[in-house]
């Protein structure tokens, strides 16, 4: 696509390509062309100004930028800023909000914009101001129409508009325009310019393409092979290989070859469904591999060959909410990480990365979920689903269904299976099935029922001594003989979720209850389970796997307790000790379903969040969810397996993930990363916004140092890295040079640093940032800050004072004979001095009206703006945060009893206590009285109660002397998170209420008031 293009309004379903991944050894994770793209999508709830996107380019800075029929925006990935017309300020903002183009001038960062009836704006992004040019009927150097559809920006720095009236060419030096002639007919519009590094410009109009030659001012028709010249066109782009591609309205897609002797055309056809979803071409861009994506009004086109001239296409798709918002294309565009941004005209914008999509997604029949999974000696993968046994074939596809005989009773639940195993002494499979135990023989027609008749099994194995286990869901495990199905041994126990085996006469036994060991033939068994407080326990009450890498590390899943390496002492079953690795390590979510190692040592972990890989020996996650291909809603407890090649298969309710690992690649890219906020006492500040001291001539993203006065010591900084792939996984780093000692590492919905009351002195803020993948950028966005003294602590002050100083004992000395009238002058001095000392200590006591004078802490109004806009936060990313309120216990006793100065002394005490006892991040206030207050962003009310805890034994460990005295103090705690139907206001009142419940049922104790959904 031109630099410039806006294209005007003018899916069959997916094209089906089957890779035949296992038979030709294509990795799994890979594939030379994307047959399915997962779109994510930006609206009006997101904060876009309109839906109509009619242009998209990414400026040098790493931002983007929409143009819509209301309003410019500009995105950092987690906000917009709109820029619109003001008709209060005509020559200063934008000349019009219908925005038809955007072009970035490669020579200066301006971006030029054309509108509809309003021109062109020119935007100065260095101060953000706008430089507006309309048609003046009276000036014929101005523009020739106010309807602009392109603007290119050639390489001898000429700017070229085009649009309803014809062409014009800026003169810079004069900045004028000059009408440029490239038709004689009337009426010619043009539609799109690009041109080339030699001076060659091609311009598309309603009356087809003209082409001006290097170092000439003729613009001459260009043939369209077939087509008459005269033919609509509405884009334009030159690919890589000096080819001409244009897109027609209503006549399909032409390429013209560099040389002009071939011209090849494309175009929908009903009896081709891999032709062009449509002849209207709107938009078209070629990718970073060579790749020509078409945008049309009948859905995106990616061509695939261009001999065939067939096209995969995307388009809606009502069942899959990650497919295209719309039909309707506006605009394409490719930004520098590789991400396509699709523009629509009614249904705003959609991108993709299509590089994150690296594991495959195979589904059997109707049913989706793939339950046991195992790789059998007959080297195929078989799974079950909820409607009988499947195998895949060797064109990776799920074979039909094998089922048990209709005519056996139950059939139909029979059918769902959950765990199953490949026999080692004949070729046939035992299924764990919802009514007992079945077995297929391979290549029987059917599944056969063979033991445990109306017990539901969920899990099967065949141990190394020839017996069948059977793990049930509610009548413990059972071992059968194989042969006669005789019971030989059963445990009572809760609900089995998996049986592994990696030693002869002895089992594993994953359960609800934890973790069991059994010797097969004594009966001996151990029990591991969670047990509160036991640092190098099972992590949770659930296991859900167990099973061994090439190094011999046993690893351990669990429900809700992420994963464990478990380590036997002296090897001995018996004596087990646990290392975790959960979420607060970066696992994506906490119930795994599965684990399994590849060749490199690594570990795959199957959860209900999608996939994640554990270097062992770095101790780092990486974390693939839905829309790099993991399956939406996660995976089936022990529904994993490996095949011969090393592919690497989990099951999960939506069907069966299969990936190779070794292709599976992390992104390279390292965002730039920008500040994008500045705000003082919780305000934004701009560049048309003076506060005391500091004064922005640059927007912040750019400015290199700040200058802030004493009194405005309390700010705070937004920032983001400009990757949009999954924004929400970028991580960030941040310090203050000269406070912070070390990085500040925060998440995405922790992207800001606030300062409160810093000294007078030099700083330097950094931030720096990831990609999606957890790649750290080498660009750091830095500013310098200021902070400047009172007047009374500058040099030039100090200097003052002591000449003052030498100039009195000189006066005292030599005109002694005056000392009466002298010392009255001196009076006088002082009176004025200490009125300004007054002056200047109310100008504090303003600043410090935010402080609790006795602890040192925030006030309540102070503590009340910090969880507004935590509340805002939580409004607009949901995370949630939680109010504690603390009380000191039997205070007015003490008081009383010890003098107010113990009290006051206790209340400081407190206050020093509880601020050690927070995280950095966590707001704690003086609320009033004995009263304390505290703000836990991003925690849950189980969080809460936790650092309520914390703080109380704290101060029970630490008792507070008093003189000779050990004066027992405690405390009482309430505890309430927010939720969606209530305010600020609301939950601190629910904080009270269970701090009032403490202190009528004993005091010394925390107490939650649960969420109204939590309330049995």
């Amino acid at each position: 696509m031109s630099q410039g293009n806006c294209p005007q309004p003018s899916f069959a379903g997916l094209a089906q390509v089957l890779i035949l991944l296992l038979l030709f050894r294509i990795p799994l994770s890979t594939a030379a062309i994307p047959t399915e793209l997962r779109f994510d999508h930006l609206s009006i709830e997101d904060g876009l100004s309109q839906i109509s996107i009619t242009s998209i380019l990414q400026d040098q800075y790493g931002f983007m930028w929409f143009g819509t029929q209301n309003g410019l925006n500009r995105y950092d990935g987690y906000e917009f800023q709109v820029f619109k017309r003001d008709r209060q300020r005509p020559d200063e903002t934008l000349t019009g909000n219908f925005i038809q183009c955007l072009s970035e001038d490669p020579y200066d960062g301006n971006i030029w914009i054309g509108t509809f009836t309003g021109g062109v704006s020119r935007f100065n992004p260095k101060d953000e101001s706008f430089r507006n040019y309309r048609h003046d009927p009276d000036d014929q150097h101005s523009l020739s129409n106010n309807i602009v559809r392109s603007i290119y920006v050639d390489p001898l720095h000429q700017v070229w508009v085009g649009g309803r009236g014809g062409l014009d060419r800026l003169d810079r030096s004069s900045d004028r325009f000059e009408r440029i002639q490239i038709s004689e007919a009337q009426n010619i519009h043009v539609r799109d310019i690009t041109g080339a590094d030699d001076g060659s410009i091609w311009i598309a109009t309603n009356l087809g393409v003209f082409f001006k030659a290097p170092g000439t001012d003729e613009f001459l028709p260009l043939s369209l092979g077939t087509l008459p010249q005269t033919t609509e066109i509405n884009t334009l782009l030159r690919d890589r290989d000096n080819n001409l591609w244009v897109g027609t309205e209503r006549k399909g897609l032409l390429r013209v070859s560099a040389n002009g002797q071939d011209v090849r055309h494309f175009r929908h056809r009903e009896e081709r469904p891999n032709s062009l979803s449509h002849s209207s071409i709107i938009d078209l861009m070629e990718d970073r591999d060579g790749k020509i994506w078409v945008g049309t009004n009948g859905g995106l086109n990616l061509l695939m060959e261009v001999d065939s001239g067939s096209f995969l296409h995307y388009k809606v798709d009502s069942s899959n909410p990650f497919s295209l918002s719309e039909n309707l294309i506006s605009y394409l565009h490719e930004d520098r990480a590789g991400i396509v941004w699709v523009g629509t005209w009614a249904a705003g914008i959609n991108y993709f990365d299509s590089s994150k999509v690296q594991f495959a997604t195979i589904t059997a029949d109707d049913e989706r979920g793939s339950t046991g999974l195992i790789a059998g000696e007959d080297g195929r993968i078989w799974f079950g689903s909820f409607s009988g046994l499947h195998y895949l074939t060797q064109d990776f596809t799920a074979a039909a269904a094998i089922k048990h005989n209709p005519e056996v009773e139950n059939a139909a639940l029979r059918d769902r299976l959950g765990g199953i195993d490949y026999s080692a002494y004949e070729p046939l499979i035992w299924v764990a099935t919802r009514q007992g135990l079945s077995r297929y023989r391979i290549d029987a027609p059917w599944i056969e029922p063979v033991a445990l008749e109306n017990t539901r099994v969920y899990w099967v194995l065949e141990d190394m001594d020839g017996s069948v286990w059977a793990g049930t869901y509610s009548k413990g495990l059972y071992r059968l003989d194989r042969d006669s199905f005789e019971i030989l041994q059963h445990y009572p126990m809760s609900h089995v979720a998996y049986l592994w085996q990696d030693t002869p006469g002895e089992l594993w036994v994953a359960t609800t209850s934890g973790l069991y060991w059994l010797q097969t033939q004594s009966g001996e068994k151990a029990h591991y389970q969670h047990q509160q407080g036991v640092e190098d326990g099972l992590s949770y009450r659930t296991a859900t796997w167990i099973s061994r890498d090439k190094q011999k590390r046993y690893w351990v899943g669990t429900q809700g307790g992420g994963f464990s390496q478990m380590i036997l002492e002296d090897d001995d079953p018996r004596k087990a000790r646990f290392l975790t690795y959960n979420t607060a390590n970066g696992l994506e979510a906490d119930a795994v379903g599965a684990i399994v190692d590849d060749e490199r040592n690594n570990l795959w972990i199957s959860t209900t969040a999608g996939v994640s890989k554990f270097n062992v020996a770095d101790r780092e996650f990486s974390n693939f969810g839905y829309p790099e291909g993991a399956l939406q809603g996660g995976y089936f407890v022990g529904s994993a397996a490996k095949d011969r090649s090393g592919n690497i298969y989990f099951g999960g309710p939506a069907g069966l993930t299969a990936f190779e690992p070794a292709s599976i690649q992390l992104s390279d890219y390292a965002p730039p990363v920008r500040i994008t906020a500045f705000r003082m006492f919780n305000q934004e500040v701009n560049l048309t916004q003076t506060t005391g001291y500091s004064l922005l001539n640059r927007p912040i993203f750019m400015q290199d140092k700040l200058h802030l006065n004493y009194e405005q010591s309390f700010f705070s900084f937004d920032f983001a890295a400009l990757h949009f792939s999954a924004p929400d996984k970028n991580r960030y780093a941040y310090k203050l040079e000269g406070f912070d000692r070390d990085w500040n590492y925060v998440n995405a919905d922790r992207r800001f640093a606030s300062y409160t009351n810093l000294d007078p002195g030099h700083y330097r803020f950094a931030v720096r940032g990831t990609n999606k993948d957890g790649v750290w950028s080498d660009h750091q966005a830095s500013l310098e800050i200021i902070v400047h003294p009172p007047w009374w602590q500058t040099y030039w002050a100090r200097g003052i004072g002591i000449t003052a100083a030498v100039i009195g004992l000189y006066a005292l000395y030599y005109w002694r004979v005056r000392m009466l009238k002298y010392r009255s002058l001196e009076l006088a001095r002082k009176v004025s001095l200490q009125t300004r000392e007054l002056r200047e200590a109310n100008r504090r006591l303003e600043v410090l009206s935010n402080t609790d004078d006795l602890t040192g802490l925030f006030n309540r109004r102070a503590f009340l703006e910090q969880a507004e806009r935590e509340y805002e936060r939580f409004q607009r990313h949901n995370t949630v945060f939680s109010i504690v309120l603390l009380d000191v216990d039997h205070f007015k006793t003490l008081n009383d009893t010890h003098g107010h100065a113990c009290g006051d002394s206790v209340l400081v005490h407190l206050a020093n206590l509880l601020q050690s006892a927070l995280r950095t991040g966590d707001v704690l206030a003086r609320w009033g009285g004995e009263e304390f207050i505290v703000l836990l962003p991003n925690t849950e009310l189980e969080g809460g109660r936790k650092a309520a805890e914390k703080m109380r034994e704290l101060l029970n460990t630490n008792p507070f002397a008093y003189g000779n005295l050990t004066l027992p103090v405690t405390l009482t705690a309430g505890v309430a998170c927010i939720h969606r139907q209530e305010d600020i206001n609301n939950c601190i009142h629910r904080s009270d209420n269970a701090l009032y419940r403490g202190k009528a049922s004993g005091r010394d104790q925390v107490c939650i008031e649960p969420n109204p959904t939590e309330i049995s």
